[in-house]
């Protein structure tokens, strides 16, 4: 029985001859024993395996990704590699170097009518000077006439300016995020 199999498959081999190694493109329904469809289905399983192109297509002109674009998505995947949380305080260091992190704080602005600058050391020290600063007041009151802005950016704090017409304090929360 195997010898008669043999014997068929080689006849079928010849039969087709060069198109074994070309797509056949037959549109069979799944699933399918055609020996063109087995043909495809080899052809799309090494392209899948060892192509260098991003994706092959199935029998039905489907997209798929190769094991090479999966790779690819993969070593470019950017994930957390380090995080730290506790009371208010929060950050996160990316895989690319990119870090984000967070607290609160009062600030007191002890003269009115004047810019006072309070130094806000970061939890984490960032790698550059090219980072972002955003401050949220957390409450409403006289405090919400107070204005700020950072004035000045190192890699282990920066100096938050704030102004107001009055004596006041109250909390905020800053958040910082960049390389």
């Amino acid at each position: 029985m195997i010898l008669a199999y043999m014997n068929m498959t080689a006849k079928a081999v010849i039969l087709l001859g060069d198109k074994m190694a070309q797509r056949q493109n037959t549109f069979n329904q799944f699933p399918s024993n055609d020996l063109a469809d087995l043909n495809d289905n080899t052809i799309i399983v090494d392209e899948f395996a060892n192509s260098q192109n991003d994706y092959t297509y199935d029998r039905f002109g489907r997209p798929l990704r190769t094991i090479h674009k999966m790779q690819k998505d993969f070593d470019n995947k950017v994930y957390v590699v380090e995080s730290y949380h506790y009371g208010t305080e929060w950050y996160r260091v990316y895989s690319d170097g990119y870090i984000e992190q967070s607290g609160a704080l009062i600030v007191k602005t002890p003269s009115a009518n004047e810019v006072c600058g309070t130094l806000i050391n970061l939890l984490k020290p960032m790698n550059t000077q090219n980072y972002g600063v955003s401050i949220d007041k957390i409450h409403s009151g006289a405090w919400g006439i107070t204005e700020f802005a950072y004035a000045e950016l190192y890699q282990s704090a920066f100096w938050l300016a704030s102004y107001s017409n009055m004596i006041d304090e109250g909390w905020i929360r800053w958040t910082v995020r960049g390389y």
